[in-house]
This record gives C-alpha cells, structure tokens and sequence, in this order.
C-alpha cells in the first residue's frame, strides 16, 4: 500500500504542477477577446502532457517517461447576464503511460485498469463537478470535487482503514480551490482589454496543490486570420511564498517548483475558445521530505490542448 500511495503521490505532483508571427486580418485594428460559449452546447476538449522526468536519489540518476491524457467535457449549462458561464464538466477519457511505474492504460481501448494507481485515476471516466466561468476564463464556485473523490477511492479494493486514509489525503489535493487554480491554467489566456497585432498582456496566477507555484504568463498577440488568433505565450514560474502544498504522502514536507513555459494558443476570435494549443515547460523541482533529504527533479513537458478528435492520425 506504502509504494502505491507513493506512485500516486508522485503522479499528481507531476500533473498538478502542470494541471500552456504573422501579419493577419486585423492589423492596425484593436480587438476585444471574451469567451462566449452558447448555453445547451458541449465543448469536448483534450488535454495531453507528454513528460520527462529525472530524479536524483542519493546520487543515483531515475529517468521516467510519462504521458498523461485528460478528455473534458464542458457542457454550458446556462449564461448569465455578466457573461458568466455556469457549466458541468465531465472527464469523458483517461489516459496513463509510464513503464516504471507499470501504468499503461487507456479508457478509449475499454480495457481494465492493470495497476492500483490506473485503477484509481480510471474512475474519472464519466465523473466531474459544477463551475462557473467569467469571460475572461477565470474558474470559481467549483461544486462537486468530494463526490467524485469520493468515485474513485469506491473503485479501489483495499483495506477500510487504508481507503480511509488515502481518501483524506486525496480531498486534501483535490479541493475546490486547488481544482479552479489548476483548471485555470488552460482556460485564463484572454487580455481584460482590446489589444492588436505585435501588443502584449500579462497574467500572473497562484497555483496551490501539491507545489505552489506563481506563474507569470505573458502573451503576444501575433495573428488573426481565418477567424482565428494566435497568440505566443512565455512564462516564468516560481515557487509561491510560503506555501508547502498538500501531499497524499505523509513523508513529505514541501515540493518547490521554478522554471519556464513557452509557446502558441490559437483560439477562435467569436468564441475565445481554444482551437489548439502546444506548449513547452520545463520545470526545476525540490522535493523536501520530513526526515531532511531533498530529491532533485527536472520535468521537461510538451503540452498540447485541442477539441477531442482533432489529433486522430497526427
């Protein structure tokens, strides 16, 4: 049970920390972005993090490769009069790749889960919560994370005690707080006011969950054409001051995390939406465990975002 919450722990460290030139159309002409989702519309959305992770353990070298997918569905509920959209979310795919940790699965192949931690992160599938969303993409009033907390510890077969324990330890990782910092991530990206081609605005954001984090995003506006914009992205990100974070595995006291982001989020110019989006981060982490060791990590990710079933064949 021990290396198992371990496993999981360093999963969710990896995928909270993520959890981002032309001349076009309107050159000369400023434009105002704001994200208009039409109410009874559902907005399917695929989230992949292909990773490459280095520990040193005492001195001995680890290479993981790891992939992580998410299918989202956003389904818009209702829209109000501020613009705000009222929206369930439902994870409608998961998928988890890393051979040194034994996971290989992937709910579109409806196979069964071959690994305690696969089997947890399996009962995504078909769950989620409520949110409200501005226009300007910013995630709150997020309803229903202990629920489905509560879905995938029912999916795992271990002593009472011990579901008990991990069950506690998830809802601290997962919290509505943490979930909206996260979520926002990929939905935040829209400049509060009318910019144009070649002008800049900046987004600077708090991350908490298992390392807090404060990400500084800067985004260019490079071209509009097509319907659509796109933007380029740069990013400096730094451990937030004062957090430890909260972490399923008692053994550890505080994970730091500094490092980079870069580049490009096509969104559509009437919804704000993205169309798709490829990122590179590369991350520097400390993991600091209670009895003094600290374990350097380096994770270099490539992130990509877009509608689910836009990459079949790439």
């Amino acid at each position: 049970m021990t290396g198992d919450v371990r496993r999981a722990s360093l999963v969710l460290l990896v995928v909270l920390v993520m959890f981002v030139s032309g001349v076009g159309e309107a050159m000369g002409e400023k434009v105002t972005f704001r994200l208009k989702l039409e109410a009874g519309k559902a907005y399917k959305m695929d989230l992949v993090m292909d990773q490459d992770i280095t520990m040193d353990i005492a001195g001995v070298e680890q290479k993981m490769k790891q992939v992580i997918g998410m299918g989202m569905t956003f389904k818009v509920k209702k829209v109000t009069d501020k613009g705000d959209m009222q929206i369930g979310m439902v994870f409608h795919s998961v998928k988890m790749f890393n051979p040194a940790a034994g996971m290989d699965y992937d709910s579109t192949r409806k196979e069964n889960p071959n690994n305690p931690v696969t089997l947890v992160f399996s009962a995504l599938v078909g769950a989620g919560f409520d949110l409200t969303m501005t226009s300007l993409g910013e995630v709150k009033d997020i309803k229903g994370i202990d629920k489905m907390v509560d879905r995938m510890i029912a999916n795992v077969n271990m002593p009472e005690g011990a579901k008990i324990a991990m069950k506690r330890a998830m809802k601290q990782q997962f919290n509505e707080k943490a979930f909206a910092a996260q979520l926002s991530q990929a939905t935040q990206y829209l400049p509060k006011d009318a910019v144009e081609i070649g002008q800049r605005w900046t987004i600077t954001r708090n991350a908490g969950g298992l390392a807090p984090m404060q990400i500084v995003d800067t985004y260019t506006l490079k071209e509009i054409k097509g319907g659509m914009a796109v933007m380029s992205l740069s990013s400096k990100i730094k451990p937030a001051a004062g957090g430890k974070g909260q972490h399923a595995n008692p053994q550890i006291d505080k994970v730091e995390a500094k490092g980079t982001q870069s580049g490009e989020v096509k969104i559509s110019v009437s919804t704000g939406w993205i169309v798709r989006s490829n990122l590179q981060q590369d991350l520097d982490m400390k993991m600091h465990m209670r009895h003094g060791q600290v374990i350097p990590m380096k994770v270099k990710s490539k992130v990509a975002m877009y509608p689910t079933g836009a990459n079949k064949g790439k």
